[in-house]
């Protein structure tokens, strides 16, 4: 990805005093954010992101009618998954494509939604992005860019997500490139809220990892996809061994896991991939996975907010439908919603339509589905949206 790298270098030696460690405040209560309040959220993947930069996805993927039926829902605010290759060319940023993500940005508004802009690259771009501190850099202006852009947008309804899921980033490399996004992203837009994460996929670990920034106008995010087993089941990204789960439970227990272990092995071909099945479906069972075992890692994110006096939402979560248990999916959406909700964590919803989706082909939500994020009834929202 080339980047657009005519701006002047010189926005780091401004901030290079500013970048440098905070210290740790203790329990001190977060500064009010210039980003109105958020609660309750929704991805909106494959449209700037995860599909090819056509007029048709652009023009056709979402309609005024989805943006009412999302805030008919109950959702107050969008993560907008945006990929950085598609905003730029080999002379700087695009000036067309740059018009339709604005286009987009106000239609969502004006149904009332804010809107978190989402720097979402391509796994393998961001790899290199944490093997290259030249990469680094050039990012940084990018993102310098792309802040001076959104920085006249309303305030209270637009945010600024700096990187989706750091991946290949040691604890001190990942903070001091955060540190340089930060402060190239906060000298393009002073008055922004800023979304910032951890390495490690944005999990839990990497958060707590984090060095914060000396910045009141941050909230720091990180994504839930806890046990990776039960939520990615099926999936044909990721690790060879998601593909052949079928059937994992949640809970999980020695006896309610072997149904699982049956279908899964029927899935996967030669003996090592049926051991490695085995194996770790067992293991899975042994643990007892349940809304503890979740319970336990979002409370380690609120005790790290509360310790760090920041603000935090959960940018991702939510179950790949393909061979989930129905049942079994409704009953983790709705555990952890309710353990976001009692740590007073915003959440983000992965996705609105799709593999993890919460409608149909023809749009129509999922009533149980709506039912455990704690969402309007659909004939309610259908009402309201009307």
């Amino acid at each position: 990805m080339k980047l657009f790298i005519r701006l002047s270098i010189c926005i780091f030696a401004a901030c290079a005093a500013s970048c440098a460690s905070a210290p740790t405040h203790g329990f001190a209560k977060p500064a009010v954010l210039a980003a109105r309040p958020l609660r309750r959220g929704l991805n909106l993947a494959h449209w700037f992101a995860q599909a090819q930069p056509t007029d048709e996805i652009f023009n056709n993927t979402f309609h005024e009618a989805d943006f009412n039926q999302m805030a008919a829902l109950g959702f107050d605010f969008i993560r907008l998954p945006v990929d950085p290759a598609i905003l730029q060319d080999g002379s700087g940023m695009r000036a067309d494509r740059m018009a339709i993500l604005d286009a987009a940005i106000d239609r969502l508004q004006s149904a009332g939604l804010a809107v978190i802009v989402d720097m979402h690259p391509v796994v393998p771009w961001v790899e290199k992005l944490a093997a290259s501190k030249s990469l680094v850099t050039q990012y940084a202006l990018f993102l310098n860019a792309v802040a001076r852009h959104l920085a006249s947008r309303d305030a209270k309804l637009t945010l600024f997500e700096l990187l989706n899921e750091p991946v290949g980033f040691q604890t001190a490399a990942w903070n001091e490139a955060l540190h340089k996004f930060w402060a190239a992203a906060r000298d393009g837009a002073p008055a922004l809220t800023l979304v910032l994460q951890g390495a490690n996929w944005s999990t839990v670990g990497g958060l707590t990892e984090v060095t914060k920034v000396p910045d009141p106008n941050v909230i720091y995010t990180f994504h839930f996809y806890e046990p990776v087993f039960f939520t990615h089941q099926g999936a044909t990204w990721g690790l060879d061994l998601w593909k052949m789960l079928e059937g994992v439970p949640y809970p999980g227990t020695p006896e309610n896991v072997q149904l699982a272990i049956e279908r899964s092995l029927a899935n996967a071909a030669g003996d090592e991939s049926k051991r490695a099945v085995e194996l770790e479906l067992r293991k899975y069972g042994n643990e007892r996975v349940s809304r503890m075992s979740l319970e336990t890692t979002i409370a380690r994110a609120a005790a790290w907010a509360r310790r760090n006096g920041v603000h935090i939402f959960c940018g991702e979560f939510g179950v790949y439908k393909k061979n989930a248990p129905r049942a079994d999916r409704y009953h983790w959406l709705r555990d952890a919603r309710e353990l976001f909700e009692a740590n007073v964590i915003p959440w983000a919803y992965w996705e609105y339509h799709a593999s993890f989706g919460l409608v149909d082909r023809r749009r129509n939500p999922d009533a149980a589905a709506c039912a455990s994020l704690g969402l309007r009834a659909p004939d309610d929202a259908a009402t309201r949206s009307n």
